[in-house]
């Protein structure tokens, strides 16, 4: 995982569209993706950063799921991610909304799941890491060399009404959120959803189960303290070619 990290990524306004009224086309992913907690099927650095530069990412698609990828070496980043979470939304009108929501890792008592809520074809509620009835893929790892290094894949049929890329959706805007503890939206989405709280971490990656209990965010209802833990990256879909 050499050259990582967020010094040399490129700081984006994510919020706009460009100057002929609709975002930039995105980055398809000609290469294949597996969610195993490693960089190593990206270029690095990645593409973007939050505005304190203390996270980096990309969103890329191909025709059939949508792919994450988070890259953070800041201490306490990595410790309000492990304590609190990480929320990855989806709004197919572009305008980040906070509809559809895939929020991990979260603790159920029994050790990680992840939890959905809003997508098209998911019941929302609560899943295990590999779990067969549900598509999406998500896992997140602590690296030796001090990197927490998230992945996630998401089909397009969970996140499109229109189940894919047909020509009106590659016409449309789309856009993916990152918010680091969405205490608040979490707390009021998921009132009856099977919802648990955060874990921290004890030591090891997370593809390993190496957590303790504690730092949960149940119950609590606040917003995140700062937009300096939200990125929002609104694009159009890239097709092969």
């Amino acid at each position: 995982m050499k050259g990582l990290f967020l010094r040399s990524a490129i700081v984006v306004v994510f919020t706009t569209g460009c100057a002929q009224g609709h975002a930039p086309q995105g980055h398809y992913q000609s290469t294949p993706i597996v969610a195993d907690g490693n960089a190593d099927d990206w270029p690095l650095p990645l593409r973007f950063t939050n505005p304190a530069h203390t996270y980096s990412f990309n969103v890329t698609n191909d025709n059939t799921n949508i792919y994450i990828c988070v890259l953070t070496k800041d201490t306490r980043m990595q410790q309000r991610i492990q304590k609190a979470g990480m929320d990855v939304f989806f709004d197919q009108t572009g305008k980040e909304k906070h509809d559809i929501d895939l929020s991990y890792p979260e603790s159920n008592g029994d050790g990680m799941v992840f939890n959905t809520s809003g997508f098209l074809s998911i019941e929302n509620g609560q899943f295990n890491l590999g779990e067969k009835r549900c598509p999406i893929k998500v896992v997140m790892t602590m690296h030796a060399d001090s990197t927490l290094v998230y992945e996630a894949i998401v089909p397009l049929y969970t996140v499109l009404k229109r189940g894919g890329l047909d020509p009106k959706t590659l016409k449309k805007d789309f856009s993916v959120g990152i918010v680091i503890g969405a205490f608040q939206q979490q707390s009021q989405r998921n009132n009856n959803s099977g919802y648990r709280p955060h874990m921290g971490m004890r030591g090891g990656g997370f593809g390993g189960g190496g957590y303790g209990g504690g730092g949960g965010r149940g119950g609590q209802s606040q917003q995140p303290k700062s937009q300096n833990d939200v990125a929002w990256y609104t694009f159009r879909f890239a097709q092969k070619g």
